[in-house]
């Protein structure tokens, strides 16, 4: 690399970086982002709410050309089904609840997953450690778990909608994804799903290989979480046919039908007037859980 590109790769690093910080500074001072990130908190800790929102956010995040060729090409839902989903899980809390000796560590084992997950030595058409790629997976988190907490528990105020916007950034920021590239507003994190949904998104063959994975995952699991999967399982899709948008539906083959919306509206007119009144510690359990195996994974080298 000659001496005058790598001063302009430098210049534009500089240049978002810059951008980055007076963005950042801005949301502070409009009180939306502060280091607390207290909305998001009590998004994620509901178990309920990840339980619920976790397959539409991956079948929205693997309908994105580039993220479900990294997947579909490099991992392998059907076989390490539970470790993908503790790897997931133990990132998100993580990065919002953990020390920042943590997120670091934490921030190491993840871009090193994802180094290899590329094809730039051939078409170059995917690569792990796009930022744009990140943007997406992070966004759909914001964009399956928030409303998915609102049914449950009531919708945030206009200002609190802001606020939770920007307080998802993190899921992003923490790896390559700069502040200033995550939607400014809700108006515009609105244009930026309406399209990443109706002009990007399509199901590629490794999309069609994860989603079949992800189909049969009572197959793959443990002997003792298989008759529980054998349950969940349909429910999760059932769940997921009614929150993902009316082209994802299509895309995959889902069909909203009476039964489905029936079952799913019994389904969360339930947990609306039962879940809330659960002990918070039952509520909460998984993410101290999931912080005490990172823990645990991070002292023994094995996230890292």
């Amino acid at each position: 690399m000659s001496a005058t590109t790598t001063e302009t790769l430098l210049q534009r690093k500089t240049l978002v970086v810059e951008k980055t910080d007076d963005h950042r500074q801005e949301l502070i001072s409009r009180g939306l982002l502060n280091s607390n990130y207290p909305l998001i908190k009590k998004v994620v800790s509901e178990q309920m709410v990840v339980s619920i929102a976790a397959l539409t956010a991956v079948l929205l995040q693997i309908a994105h050309p580039g993220v479900g060729k990294g997947v579909g090409l490099h991992s392998n839902f059907a076989y390490r089904f539970v470790e993908r989903h503790e790897n997931t899980v133990m990132y998100i809390y993580t990065m919002i609840f953990g020390t920042e000796e943590q997120k670091a560590k934490m921030k190491a084992f993840v871009d090193k997953r994802h180094k290899y997950v590329n094809d730039n030595k051939k078409g170059k058409t995917y690569d792990a450690l796009d930022p744009k790629l990140q943007l997406w997976v992070a966004f759909t988190l914001y964009a399956t778990y928030v409303p998915v907490y609102e049914e449950i528990f009531g919708n945030f105020s206009d200002e609190e909608r802001e606020q939770v916007l920007q307080e998802f950034s993190i899921m992003g920021t923490s790896l390559q994804v700069p502040l200033s590239m995550w939607p400014r507003s809700v108006a515009e994190a609105d244009e930026y799903w309406n399209h990443t949904v109706n002009e990007v998104l399509e199901i590629t063959e490794p999309c069609k290989k994860t989603t079949n994975e992800l189909r049969n995952a009572a197959t793959y699991v443990p002997w003792y979480l298989k008759p529980l999967m054998m349950v969940t399982v349909p429910a999760h899709w059932n769940a997921t046919t009614e929150r993902l948008p009316a082209r994802a539906q299509e895309m995959y083959g889902l069909q909203s039908t009476l039964w489905t919306r029936t079952f799913d509206a019994i389904g969360m007119t339930y947990l609306k007037w039962t879940y809330p009144y659960l002990p918070m510690s039952v509520r909460t359990f998984q993410v101290n859980y999931y912080m005490n195996l990172a823990q645990k994974l991070m002292t023994k080298g094995r996230l890292a």
